[in-house]
């Protein structure tokens, strides 16, 4: 729960930070070319920087897991139901020799994988218990798109303020 929290901060204090900004040019009026909608512009574009920002330090945060991760093959052992979600419980070793066995945050409902298929599996050296099934698209889809959003978000505001 913790790890899901911490990597999902940025996405809740981007929310929060765009509805007090949206709240502040409300009270403060502040105007531009943009009539009587300012406030929500102004919301958008401080929305669509931070979604911008967040999601290029998550794409580099990704490059940076990638490019010091060790990559090996698990096995899955067996499905462990979390609430009432199946996960695939995995098992790998090492370079060291070390038999580690997680369970994936992701779930497989239905499962996937059956057990005993052969899964690539992503690691930090000097935490193989923060061990990951190994999806390249995957965990580059979320950054990508909050970067792309943002950027057009950005592009609506540039529109918006000075296309007129």
């Amino acid at each position: 729960m913790r790890r899901a929290l911490r990597r999902n901060l940025p996405v809740l204090a981007l929310l929060l930070l765009g509805i007090v900004a949206i709240r502040y040019f409300e009270a403060h009026r502040l105007t531009l070319r943009v009539g009587q909608h300012q406030s929500i512009v102004y919301g958008l574009a401080l929305f669509g920087g931070g979604l911008t920002l967040f999601g290029l330090l998550q794409l580099l945060w990704q490059a940076g897991r990638d490019r010091g991760s060790v990559r090996t093959t698990g096995t899955v052992v067996e499905y462990e139901l979390v609430g009432s979600q199946p996960h695939p419980v995995i098992r790998f070793e090492t370079a060291a020799g070390r038999s580690i066995t997680f369970r994936s945050p992701a779930s497989a409902d239905p499962p996937s994988c059956p057990v005993g298929t052969r899964v690539p599996v992503t690691y930090p050296p000097d935490e193989p218990e923060q061990a990951l099934v190994y999806r390249p698209g995957a965990s580059w889809i979320v950054p990508a798109a909050a970067l792309v959003l943002g950027l057009v978000l950005l592009a609506a505001l540039v529109v918006a303020l000075f296309g007129r």
